[in-house]
């Protein structure tokens, strides 16, 4: 009955990361192919599912061919690969961060506004109304790794906070919005896995393609972690069981940081990029260990609104932001 917007999201991003596959594998018409597959969802996604009046994308009823009216917080998920164009985006983000519609700014994003008629909050063991109301781990990180993809680093970085303070020695099925109580099953490792992959690859920003040569850190600090010290040790990066990442970065404003990198192991042939966030209009140089200051890039694959390195990668590297 429904098109709905999470799936015809799910599979756009499924055709962009195939062809993403193919090209490297020299499977240029099955990348082009894929590739062609992501335009046309995305474009079916903003012609359908729009809604021009409201601000917002609704799934669609296919049977009565139009769409249906109930604000889910999978609206937020054509923030990813920025399939909403940006004047979208602009009209989405203040319904996100309104508190009366998805609880910003308390606990993580409940999975439909607060406003809808059939909201609850659920508790005891799982019963499907869960989905009414209640805080789900992958739910919010789908809207963190949107917020990424348009470059409102800023707004991921106080999501993923939420999301790893809400989940962390927490790991329920479910949370209760007005009191952050778990629900559900309380060792649940769909949260937990989440939880690690929300300090992991969006507090530090650690992405390793292999396809590609890369490994990149983008750390994305959110209000509360300005001015202290977090760290990884011995993180795999799975090109080598032997090879491990430590990780040392402290932020102290917008575009000013210090980040340490050492790594252990057989060093395989990639570049690193390590960048951080722009910090609004003001310019970010980028100075090694012993003061000396490096060429910057603007630009990196898929990401928008960020500065940084790219540089060989080798054992040990200090840089500071300024």
């Amino acid at each position: 009955t429904d098109a709905p917007m999470d799936l015809n999201v799910a599979v756009a991003l499924g055709c962009h990361h195939a062809s993403k596959l193919a090209a490297p594998l020299g499977k240029v018409e099955e990348a082009r192919e894929f590739n062609r597959r992501f335009q046309e969802l995305t474009h079916s996604i903003n012609a359908h599912l729009w809604n021009e009046k409201d601000g917002v994308y609704y799934n669609y009823n296919v049977r009565e061919r139009k769409q249906s009216s109930r604000l889910i917080c999978t609206t937020f998920d054509p923030l990813r690969l920025q399939i909403a164009p940006p004047a979208r985006v602009k009209r989405l983000l203040p319904k996100l961060l309104d508190p009366g519609l998805f609880n910003w700014g308390s606990l993580p994003v409940t999975p439909i506004a607060r406003t809808e008629p059939d909201y609850v909050e659920e508790k005891g063991p799982y019963n499907g109304r869960q989905w009414y109301g209640d805080v789900w781990a992958m739910r919010n990180l789908a809207i963190v790794a949107g917020l990424g993809d348009v470059g409102r680093h800023d707004l991921a970085a106080d999501l993923a906070w939420a999301t790893i303070q809400g989940f962390n020695a927490n790991y329920s099925e479910y949370l209760i919005p007005s009191t952050g109580e778990g629900g559900g099953a309380k060792r649940y490792a769909w949260s937990a896995s989440l939880y690690i992959q929300a300090i992991v690859e969006h507090l530090f920003g650690v992405d390793y393609d292999r396809m590609r040569g890369r490994l990149r850190i983008l750390p994305r600090v959110p209000r509360q972690l300005m001015g202290k010290e977090i760290s990884l040790s011995r993180l795999i990066i799975p090109h080598d069981d032997r090879l491990r990442l430590g990780l040392c970065v402290k932020q102290t404003a917008a575009g000013k940081a210090e980040i340490a990198v050492e790594i252990t192991g057989p060093l395989p042939k990639m570049e690193m990029e390590i960048l951080l966030p722009k910090g609004g209009t003001q310019l970010t140089q980028v100075m090694d260990g012993q003061g000396r200051r490096l060429p910057t890039v603007h630009k990196a694959e898929d990401l928008l609104n960020v500065i940084g390195v790219r540089i060989p990668i080798r054992n040990s590297v200090a840089l500071r932001f300024e």
